[in-house]
């Protein structure tokens, strides 16, 4: 399941909780969340935890990233709507919005 891999990667990279013991807590959960389905399911899960943190990769990114600037285009993906350069919403926005 996706949150095991989503939680051993955040335990992993916040060092909220040392790697082992956050590993161990993870395994016991997956342990009795799905022990009572099959062996089978355990196993993959506990392989699924493992390789999401072993696989983690790190990525360096230029340090100019750091001062980026949004532009007309970076505005207009993140939030077509509310932006001064799309001042109407999209299609999209006003049929869900008359949905609700």
């Amino acid at each position: 399941r996706i949150n095991q891999i989503m939680q051993g990667t955040f335990f992993h990279l916040s060092e909220v909780l040392p790697p082992a013991v956050a590993k161990s807590l993870l395994e016991d959960a997956i342990d009795r969340l799905y022990g009572r389905k099959s062996p089978q399911i355990v196993a993959s899960n506990k392989a699924a935890l493992a390789a999401a943190v072993k696989h983690l990769n790190k990525i360096d990114y230029p340090a100019s990233w750091a001062q980026a600037e949004d532009n007309e285009i970076s505005l207009k993906r993140q939030a077509r709507h509310q932006t001064e350069f799309s001042p109407e919403m999209d299609d999209f926005s006003k049929t869900f919005m008359k949905s609700i």
